[in-house]
């Protein structure tokens, strides 16, 4: 366990053992490199050992099925607002619904990312969108347990180890909890996301008014910022932003990551989500537009709320083979890259701006060369049509039966050397 070795890739943050202490013993503090870790005080400590005995990275449990229904499915009144096919908020309300209370990351004024609880549809948006930040527990276990030991249902909402930290703490479970677990690529921290925003900042003579990692009205990862001064600028081509290169990379990943215990099935949540990448091979029927969300469930309970929900939804039965295909996450951690044992060493000896400049910058066989001109066309109201055609084609294709041939020959056109 990481209090007792201190090896970094036992430890997630998920902020179990800190939560759990009652004497106060434990604090969360930032590592070398930014990531918060738990940091025991020997002067508060009375040697329980109950920190240890819960920590989900040290004692994993594995309790939902291991045969999941999978979906794709999108809300259609709610995904042009978020990031995907928005289930999340359709959840969501549905729990606010029913007097409920919602946890899930959402920025601060300062743009920092903290998970914290919404009781109405207001503030539910501020739940909305991706963040691809680690987000500060802080006292929402606490918060959580209060409200589930009052008798209100509790919707939680965070990556894999977050959802395990949470049911380690509670030491029981709770039928009026229920769980979702997000798709995981890895997490970067605040600190390093603060040096992008202030080079950002400096970039373009001008403070981050608001930030956003997803375009929320066609499924693209792109970064959008509004300025101070009233200016909005957006990179579409994400791998074309520092920190996303960096993200997707793996370079700025915290290292727990690459040996995730909860990267796999069973899943930690009653309900798992994420992009369903791909579902156009799979599905070709489905309208993918404008963001198809991947539905696991796992339990009993996420098979009860999908039940409660889903005439809210447009949905298609899928599989684990399909779903996984271009979301591996699903089923095992992203794999450590090379330059990461030296990328943060590099960046507390250059500086973010010149590790922006050489590291971080993408290569140009890894940009994605037309997806600024398409965007700048779907600002004209010009590439609507030619999406509407391709979605009638793929709906034919789909009823001919002749979809699995055209994507193979498509795959051998687009990578002859495969």
């Amino acid at each position: 366990m990481y209090l007792v070795t201190l090896n970094a890739y036992e430890c997630s943050g998920c902020a179990a053992c800190y939560s759990i202490c009652s004497h106060k013993a434990i604090t969360m503090e930032e590592n070398e490199e930014g990531f918060l870790v738990p940091i025991r005080h020997a002067d508060k400590c009375v040697n329980c050992g109950l920190c240890e005995k819960i920590c989900p990275v040290e004692h994993p449990v594995y309790q939902n099925t291991s045969e999941p229904q999978v979906y794709a499915a999108y809300d259609r009144q709610e995904r042009k607002r978020s990031s995907s096919g928005g289930l999340f908020y359709t959840i969501a309300k549905y729990v606010i619904e029913q007097n409920g209370v919602v946890f899930g990351a959402a920025y601060d004024k300062n743009l920092q990312v903290h998970h914290i609880g919404v009781e109405n549809l207001q503030d539910l948006e501020k739940l909305r969108g991706s963040k691809y930040v680690q987000s500060f527990i802080d006292e929402t276990f606490h918060e959580a347990k209060a409200f589930l030991k009052a008798g209100r249902l509790v919707y939680f909402s965070g990556t894999p180890c977050q959802i395990a930290g949470l049911k380690a703490y509670l030491l029981r479970d709770y039928e009026n909890l229920i769980t979702t677990d997000l798709v995981c690529h890895g997490v970067p921290n605040n600190r390093f996301f603060n040096s992008h925003l202030c080079y950002l900042s400096n970039k373009y003579g001008s403070s981050i008014e608001t930030y956003s990692f997803r375009d929320t009205h066609y499924w693209v990862t792109r970064e959008n910022i509004k300025l101070e001064n009233g200016k909005e600028i957006s990179q579409y081509d994400g791998n074309q932003s520092p920190y996303l290169y960096a993200f997707g990379q793996g370079y700025a990943t915290r290292y727990s990551c690459f040996t995730c215990k909860f990267a796999h099935i069973p899943r930690q949540g009653d309900i798992t989500l994420a992009d369903y990448w791909g579902v156009g091979r799979f599905h070709p029927e489905m309208d993918d537009r404008f963001g198809v969300s991947l539905v696991l469930i796992n339990s009993a309970k996420g098979q009860e709320i999908w039940n409660k929900i889903n005439s809210r939804i447009v949905y298609k039965a899928s599989s684990l083979k399909a779903c996984t295909t271009y979301n591996p996450n699903i089923v095992r951690p992203t794999k450590e890259p090379e330059a990461r044992k030296e990328f943060f060493l590099k960046l507390s000896q250059w500086g973010y701006d010149k590790v922006a400049s050489t590291i971080l910058s993408c290569p140009s066989n890894m940009r994605h060369k037309n997806i600024e001109r398409i965007m700048y066309l779907r600002s004209k109201g010009l590439f609507q049509p030619l999406d509407l055609l391709k979605l009638w084609v793929k709906k034919l294709l789909s009823v001919t039966h002749l979809h699995s041939a055209f994507y193979k020959l498509y795959s051998q056109i687009r990578n002859p050397q495969k």
